[in-house]
């Protein structure tokens, strides 16, 4: 069973500071502390994880922020709001701010088809703690507002009481009001009728305001161990008790700590909202992220890697072929030329060849009175390659003095022959059918091109 690092801000602070002393324990996931509750600063929390015992707790740390730092809401959507959360979601909580929508860092939960939970929080508190965490080593698991915790039987408006604040929740409101003490009484009648202020953010609760739930009775949860217990049980039994409903004391094992934990665990990671979005999104959540497109980075990279591997076998492959193929030339040209002692290798074959060419379009072979030879041999090859099995060229006879090259050939057909006539008329070409017999399968003919 894993075990995480819960660490808990204090309410009573100008700004987050390496220096700020928080309370912090480790809990296992069934919220079973292990350990003392520990008040430490923030710069010195690192030093639990210098133990290898400890190691992975530097991955597994929960940061609460207090609830009257922040508002948590529940919203209603439809299905085109759902669809661009991103860009409904400041219009739909715009009104419930008594400051500016640009001014407040919003992280979300799609809780059902039509309700979205929304925690809001200044972005002047929320980069101040995102930098001092980054500075003393801590990259959080997940940032999550206490007002979150809250969670009351059907039909009971729920009370738990904290040191320095009253988390005020209803049944699934997935959020609760954090109300100071002093001002609980007067609160409580506001919030039972329907409307709530919520710290400095003056936030309507949304589950009152148009879902309102009749109570029938109040629960007070608190912690054993929590400071003043006495004379803060006194202030809330007074403020409850005239709201005319019945009262039950529900009282937890523990530090304050140990109950936000239980409720913490209870609650499940598919109900909170996690602060770390948007831009201030952990380095850890991003690399989770990679860890999950991994395996089809690593597939993509395989697939290239084969692709490649396969190209440079095609190469090699082709390299020899064009390495026999160059052999082969060479010695068939020696076994005709055997005389032709200078021809030693493929180049010197090739360049022999290259030259006799130049000389014999220097020499005007084929321009002396008809056609030139070689672009005439390259326009006919063309087009018998591109008739297929259509045409076979039995021979070639080409007369200089004449520049007249003589085609024996055979065709499928006396259709395919026409065609092919004028496909080397439409090239360029002096094409002239002389004679043309119907065999057993095909047509025999002579054409002539040139002149």
């Amino acid at each position: 069973m894993r075990d995480y690092l819960i660490i808990r801000l204090p309410v009573d602070i100008a700004a987050v500071e390496p220096a700020t002393e928080i309370l912090c324990a480790v809990y296992s996931q069934n919220g079973q502390r292990q350990g003392e509750v520990e008040c430490r600063q923030l710069d010195q929390v690192s030093e639990l994880w210098a133990d290898e015992k400890m190691l992975d707790l530097a991955d597994r740390v929960v940061v609460l922020v207090p609830g009257t730092w922040a508002a948590s809401l529940v919203v209603s959507v439809n299905d085109g709001q759902r669809k661009h959360l991103r860009q409904a979601l400041p219009y739909l909580v715009e009104d419930s701010l008594a400051i500016e929508i640009e001014q407040v860092h919003l992280a979300n939960r799609v809780l059902e088809e039509s309700r979205v939970g929304v925690n809001i929080l200044p972005h002047a508190i929320m980069r101040q703690l995102t930098q001092v965490l980054g500075s003393v080593g801590i990259d959080p698991f997940r940032v999550v507002v206490e007002s979150q915790l809250g969670q009351a039987p059907k039909g009971c408006l729920q009370l738990m009481l904290l040191e320095d604040h009253v988390l005020v929740a209803q049944h699934n409101s997935n959020c609760a009001v954090a109300l100071d003490y002093a001002a609980l009484g007067a609160c409580l009648q506001s919030y039972v009728k329907g409307t709530v202020a919520v710290s400095g953010l003056e936030a309507a609760g949304e589950a009152a305001a148009s879902d309102q739930e009749s109570y029938s009775s109040i629960e007070v949860m608190h912690a054993l161990e929590m400071p003043e217990q006495e004379a803060r049980l006194d202030y809330v039994s007074a403020a409850v008790g005239e709201l005319d409903l019945p009262v039950e004391y529900v009282s937890q094992p523990g530090h304050v700590l140990d109950l936000l934990a239980r409720r913490y665990f209870r609650a499940g990671k598919n109900t909170l909202v996690d602060m770390q979005a948007g831009g201030y999104q952990s380095g850890r959540k991003l690399s989770r992220r990679w860890r999950r497109w991994r395996p089809l980075a690593w597939v993509a990279c395989g697939w290239l890697a084969l692709e490649m591997m396969l190209m440079i076998g095609k190469g090699v492959y082709f390299q020899q072929l064009m390495s026999t193929v160059s052999d082969n030339t060479l010695s068939l040209y020696q076994q005709y030329f055997p005389q032709d002692r200078q021809i030693s290798d493929t180049r010197s074959l090739r360049q022999r060849l290259m030259s006799k060419l130049k000389a014999a379009e220097q020499q005007g072979l084929g321009e002396q009175r008809g056609e030139p030879f070689l672009p005439t041999l390259l326009t006919l090859s063309d087009i018998t390659l591109k008739g297929g099995d259509s045409f076979y060229v039995e021979s070639l006879d080409y007369n200089r003095e004449s520049g007249v090259l003589v085609v024996q050939m055979e065709a499928a057909t006396f259709d395919a022959l026409d065609n092919y006539i004028q496909e080397l008329k439409v090239a360029g070409l002096t094409a002239r059918l002389e004679n043309a017999n119907q065999g057993q399968d095909v047509v025999e003919a002579r054409i002539n091109i040139g002149k």
